[in-house]
């Protein structure tokens, strides 16, 4: 799924009396534009948290792309899919999930900000499972972002962990304000019920795991867990052990009850990102943050002597942020920033199913020499896709001469392959001496400088750090050298001046941008995470269209006022999404499901004139006035 961005002129294309009529009032900050979206059948951005239901014939997921799905994980198949009130950027993002032991409940954790009005943050929403609607939202002022949550063994309570050692306890039922448990000084990044109903156990980013009483909210025992930072955990589920590993690579495995060291594991190469115990307790799975050039996999270990039994080879170098281990034991489910959820077997190490759509992240784009060809590729090899594979798909744009006009051809493969030189562009003939080149720097060692020289000169040194990007994942510099263009995490896409002032924003991509590409005459292309390609009027910022293309065949390219050209398939992947209120489930309505958005003459011209459409120029209806209409005549 991709979101759409509509830019500086049009960013909010819902503010006509008829959608006002069908919603009930919002708080300002909640935007009532139709969202855009891409359902590709599956995950398009990073997974963050994962649970089976208590048959074990269901897997329930929830990832940056702002949705939740309910998966049929044997028949491969999302079910259904519940949403939240999401807008551009982090809003909506769901962080945490939990599903309360009757299976009545779902709790969903997603970006707090948006949802505070004064210091009144809705910080969690409980769903009804069945039939996907809002039964009540939690409220905090404290505007902690909530990271894991659990439902306690009778379903009355629920436990959460948040931003700034926030652990709280939240009545079901009742409006009493959640009950506190004061200790950790960092991000609690684990929380969970123990067995009794007595106990909790938390991890936090103070590199401490805790057991608490419950009742009196004493802390009975704290496991030091050393040097570090991303503090992950995990209980037995017999109830016995508790494992903790963190950014260093080491697990550390404790007796709840006594207390004792059982044993260190490790050092991985790279940062622990998951852990999950077997049902006896005597192996451990750990899920890797591949954040080194060694690549790992999803490992698991033997307990009691420290020893690696296997790994599962399917997701190596790829990051696995959650794992979550089957009601029976038999399988794992792991998922992590490629958007597919892994389910396989716990002894064998073999696949059992990916959960995924029909899209591929993009790794590489390209714009030929004049703009007329649009390519891309989804292959990529080496930590962090570090080495581009070569475009192998395309499509001919629509492009005005003097003597003919071309129109919008279908995505075909490409005759020739060749390697993406665009995308981590350096240098151009014309100015061979400019040159880009990226140094690590900040808190984890991973965060990226960028740097730029012309020669031996140093020209600027930009940063990317936790708020805007991390990483400088696309880089290269403008056709005419007068500019660079940078690409990061969580869709980050700046184009800077030679001296690293900051001078075009390009708002679209959900999370990483791993292409880049320019050419003369304006236009430019980027390509990412989020499964999708988009193009852009590269001076203003403006974006002008968007691309899905499954791997079925199926394709749309749409402009941010709605109306699209795609195959039959691919018209059944573009909906929006339409905010109703803080405290109510938005509705999804399909394109295929609403007559005359289907324009190829209008996606041709907005590529063609580099510029957002004018919809009363073009005569077109507005989107938002045409979703009143569809849906409440």
């Amino acid at each position: 799924m991709a979101f759409e961005i509509t830019g500086r002129a049009a960013r909010w294309l819902f503010r006509l009396a008829a959608i006002l009529l069908a919603a009930p009032a919002l708080a300002a900050d909640l935007p009532r534009d139709p969202l855009l979206m891409i359902d590709s059948g599956g995950h398009t951005a990073l997974v963050r948290s994962l649970l089976f239901t208590k048959d074990g014939a269901r897997i329930v997921s929830a990832a940056d792309d702002k949705t939740i799905r309910v998966w049929d994980w044997r028949a491969g198949k999302t079910e259904r899919q519940i949403f939240v009130p999401a807008a551009n950027g982090e809003f909506g993002k769901v962080y945490a999930l939990a599903l309360s032991p009757d299976e009545k409940w779902l709790a969903v954790a997603s970006e707090a900000r948006p949802y505070c009005v004064d210091d009144d943050c809705i910080v969690m929403r409980l769903y009804d499972f069945v039939s996907g609607k809002v039964a009540r939202v939690f409220r905090d002022s404290d505007r902690n972002m909530i990271m894991a949550l659990d439902f306690s063994p009778d379903g009355h309570r629920i436990l959460s962990g948040g931003q700034d050692g926030a652990v709280l306890l939240w009545d079901v039922e009742g409006d009493r304000p959640p009950r506190k448990f004061e200790g950790h000084d960092g991000d609690v990044y684990g929380v969970r019920f123990l067995s009794d109903g007595k106990r909790i156990a938390t991890a936090s980013d103070d590199m401490t795991a805790r057991i608490w009483n419950l009742e009196t909210g004493e802390t009975l025992r704290t496991f030091e867990a050393g040097s570090g930072t991303d503090l992950r955990m995990a209980i037995s589920p017999r109830g016995d052990r508790i494992a903790a590993g963190a950014s260093t690579g080491r697990i550390n495995v404790w007796s709840l009850e006594t207390g004792e060291r059982i044993r260190e594991i490790g050092p991985m190469a790279n940062v622990i990102g998951a852990l999950a115990f077997d049902p006896s307790g005597e192996f451990l799975m750990a899920g890797i943050v591949n954040r080194s050039d060694k690549e790992e996999a999803p490992t698991v270990w033997r307990v009691s002597d420290g020893v690696k039994v296997r790994d599962y080879r399917a997701q190596l170098g790829e990051t696995v942020n959650v794992a979550r281990l089957s009601p029976d034991g038999a399988a794992i489910a792991t998922a992590g920033t490629d958007g597919a959820v892994h389910v396989w077997d716990w002894r064998t190490g073999q696949s059992l199913r990916v959960l995924e759509g029909v899209g591929r992240r993009i790794w590489s784009v390209d714009l030929g020499e004049d703009g007329r060809q649009l390519s891309w590729g989804t292959l990529s090899t080496g930590a962090f896709g570090a080495v581009r594979g070569p475009v192998s798909r395309a499509m001919t744009l629509p492009h005005k001469t003097w003597y003919w006009t071309y129109g919008l051809g279908a995505p075909h493969d490409r005759r020739t392959f060749r390697p993406d030189g665009l995308a981590q562009r350096a240098a151009t003939p014309e100015h061979p001496r400019l040159s880009l080149k990226t140094e690590r720097g900040g808190r984890f060692g991973w965060e990226y400088m960028l740097v730029a020289r012309d020669g031996e000169k140093e020209l600027a040194r930009i940063e990317r750090s936790a708020w805007n990007g991390f990483r400088h994942t696309a880089f290269g510099l403008s056709p005419t050298a007068d500019s660079i263009l940078s690409g990061g995490d969580n869709g980050m896409l700046v184009r800077y001046g030679l001296h690293g002032e900051q001078m075009t924003s390009y708002d679209g991509h959900v999370t990483t941008v791993w292409s880049i590409a320019a050419v003369r005459d304006g236009l430019m292309a980027s390509g990412g995470e989020d499964q999708t390609v988009r193009l852009w009027n590269m001076a203003s910022g403006a974006p002008l269209t968007t691309l899905f293309a499954g791997i079925d065949g199926s394709w749309a390219m749409w402009t941010p006022q709605g109306y699209f050209a795609g195959s039959k398939s691919g018209a059944r992947r573009v909906g929006w999404l339409v905010n109703e209120g803080f405290e109510t489930a938005p509705r999804y309505f399909r394109a295929d499901e609403m007559k005359g958005l289907e324009r190829p003459d209008l996606v041709q011209k907005t590529i063609q004139t580099r510029s957002p459409l004018d919809l009363r120029a073009e005569g077109a209806e507005p989107l938002a006035q045409r979703i009143a209409r569809e849906t409440h005549r």
